[in-house]
């Protein structure tokens, strides 16, 4: 439940887990370093004091999070650290020496933050930016998603597959045996079916849900 406390308790912990104070915070985003002061929450008469929108989006846009990851603070009711930093990455630029996912689908530790978020999110997971056209309408361009390799891949998942021929692709999971999987391809919406051999498949990644 969105209240006003645990809004509160939200952009503190923002602003703790990037390494600012809530004052710092402020002036880093360039609003007055006074604005989240606690004593400034609720009015003398009891009146309660809420953040804009435009104070959250600055402080969002400095810290280089979203508010989905506010809403998953405040979805912990004790508001303690229910957060985390995910490394982010273009779908075409998830392979390669510079990618921080390594070829059996584990991600660089030292990437990793000490917050752990509890719906699903996990040491494992982290946000592709989708930069094609080729997966809308269900992802549209520029659109974020969270996927993780960690937890297994199950029939009707949808899933990043990184294969070996240095593509990454977006699927719905149809069947997966010892030596195939099967995938209904995502392209401009329609279900095309198709079989990739194990062999060819460096890790697959199940998509947990769309960034809002």
């Amino acid at each position: 439940m969105l209240t006003h406390e645990n809004l509160w308790i939200a952009i503190d912990t923002i602003a703790r887990t990037n390494g600012f104070s809530t004052s710092g915070l402020a002036k880093k985003a360039g609003l007055d370093p006074t604005i989240f002061n606690k004593s400034k929450r609720i009015s003398i008469d009891g009146r309660l004091h809420w953040p804009t929108t435009e104070s959250i989006a600055k402080i969002l846009n400095v810290c280089n999070s979203s508010f989905g990851q506010i809403a998953s603070i405040i979805h912990d009711k004790a508001g303690q650290g229910d957060y985390i930093s995910l490394p982010q990455a273009k779908l075409s630029g998830l392979q390669g020496k510079t990618s921080f996912i390594n070829p059996n689908g584990h991600i660089d530790p030292d990437l990793r933050i000490k917050h752990a978020e509890s719906t699903g999110i996990d040491s494992q997971s982290f946000t592709v930016t989708i930069n094609t056209n080729s997966y809308a309408p269900m992802f549209e361009k520029k659109s974020s998603i969270i996927a993780t390799t960690n937890g297994g891949i199950r029939k009707s998942d949808i899933a990043i597959i990184s294969l070996t021929s240095g593509n990454s692709i977006i699927a719905k999971i149809h069947k997966i045996s010892s030596h195939i999987v099967e995938i209904n391809l995502l392209k401009e919406g329609d279900e095309t079916h198709s079989t990739i051999l194990n062999k060819d498949i460096l890790w697959i990644a199940r998509i947990l849900y769309k960034e809002v």
